[in-house]
């Protein structure tokens, strides 16, 4: 054990270090025997029996109100979650549609410029082989 310098205020003993204290050095075999009779007694004495009886629970109230109306509002809960789902994915396909049809639109209108670009040129060399051609 290491001791206290003499100057320093002696360390403070908790519960803990007074049951290690029941140790052979301090107490005798007798008195350490009636103690554990003591303890043994007093623990048999208080013991709490422990029946079937016990472990069946029963509800002080029997209703189904208060069941089926959890059930009621997940049933809600699920079916609002699905139509807000299909919504979403609604919009969603609408807009990647209208995306799609921009895009068509736009090859759309380059291909009608290409084309009167070409029927121009076209025209124009068709009104140059007819002046040769007179």
């Amino acid at each position: 054990m290491i001791r206290p310098e003499s100057n320093a205020p002696a360390p403070k003993r908790d519960e803990s270090e007074d049951l290690l204290l029941l140790d052979s050095q301090k107490v005798s075999k007798e008195d350490r025997k009636e103690i554990l009779d003591t303890i043994d007694r007093v623990v048999a004495e208080n013991k709490i029996a422990v029946t079937p009886d016990q472990f069946d629970l029963k509800p002080k109230r029997n209703g189904i109100v208060f069941p089926l109306l959890i059930n009621g509002a997940a049933v809600v809960a699920v079916v609002a979650g699905f139509f807000v789902a299909k919504i979403v994915f609604n919009k969603q396909q609408n807009e990647i549609s209208s995306q799609a049809g921009t895009f068509f639109s736009a090859e759309g209108k380059l291909l009608d410029e290409v084309r009167k670009q070409t029927q121009a040129e076209l025209a124009a060399k068709d009104q140059q082989i007819k002046q040769t051609q007179v």
